[in-house]
């Protein structure tokens, strides 16, 4: 073990650490929640903490971080999770931190009132735009995943921008959201759990361009078993590999799926 870190989360339950994330410099950044509010630490490849941050949505209430992506080139760190909004309900949260910890901007998507389920959200970045994606949950079984790209370019006067958001949506069904990657050419691949009762639950994939333009979304189940992704991996071909589970006749088993590249 090269270095142990223990910052202080709290002397009560319902504080967390949820996950983190390593950049080509080695430096280290975890996420979770702390006395109700989103808790950012980063550290050097030495163990020392560099900076620590929180944050508490704009009508207090509760703050969940739920993942963090650390890109190479800048240092920045970008957090996404659920807080509380004005007038009720939950809103999910996108927050760049720069190298040195301050909090560049902070971006936020009130799915409205009729949002019944809310899911943690994912985040993943490349090159100028950070992606987050999101399952929101209307109420009547209907599930969609919805994904946005930012601007996060460092210069002057460059605050988050809204790039793109997408929709993706079964319907008459429900779509999951498992995991979001993002490939060298900048396409963003997400991994989601699709059910419709006339399919049962299928392992799905969805991408898009770095600008956003649709790829058609790739499906993968038996009718009379259960498929559930996991996570996603893409390689620098544009393949997909997915990972996730497939009910058998004697339970669950661990299911791997290799999907060719639709572009070159």
């Amino acid at each position: 073990m090269l270095f142990s870190a223990r910052p202080r989360l709290s002397s009560s339950e319902g504080s967390y650490v949820k996950i983190l994330a390593a950049d080509a410099n080695g430096n280290v950044c975890a996420v979770g929640s702390r006395n109700g509010e989103f808790l950012t630490v980063k550290y050097s490849p030495s163990g020392a903490k560099l900076w620590e941050k929180t944050y508490t949505g704009l009508a207090g209430g509760v703050s969940l971080a739920s993942d963090v992506a650390a890109p190479v080139a800048s240092g920045s760190v970008y957090v996404v999770g659920v807080s509380s909004a004005d007038g009720g309900g939950k809103e999910y949260v996108t927050i760049k931190y720069t190298h040195s910890g301050q909090r560049a901007w902070v971006r936020r998507f009130s799915p409205g009132a009729d949002v019944t389920t809310y899911y943690e959200p994912m985040v993943a970045a490349r090159g100028s735009k950070v992606y987050a994606c999101v399952t929101v949950g209307v109420g009547g079984g209907n599930y969609r995943v919805k994904t946005f790209a930012y601007d996060v370019d460092d210069g002057p006067g460059v605050y988050g921008m809204e790039s793109w958001v997408k929709n993706w949506q079964q319907n008459g069904g429900r779509v999951e959201a498992a995991s979001l990657v993002v490939d060298s050419k900048g396409r963003v691949h997400v991994a989601a759990r699709l059910y419709h009762e006339s399919i049962n639950w299928e392992m799905a994939t969805q991408m898009y361009g770095a600008n956003g333009g649709y790829y058609v979304a790739r499906r993968y189940g038996l009718a009379d078993k259960r498929h559930k992704a996991s996570d996603i991996a893409v390689d620098d071909q544009g393949r997909q590999y997915v990972v996730g589970s497939r009910q058998g006749d004697g339970g669950w088993d661990m299911l791997t799926i290799k999907l060719l590249s639709q572009t070159n």
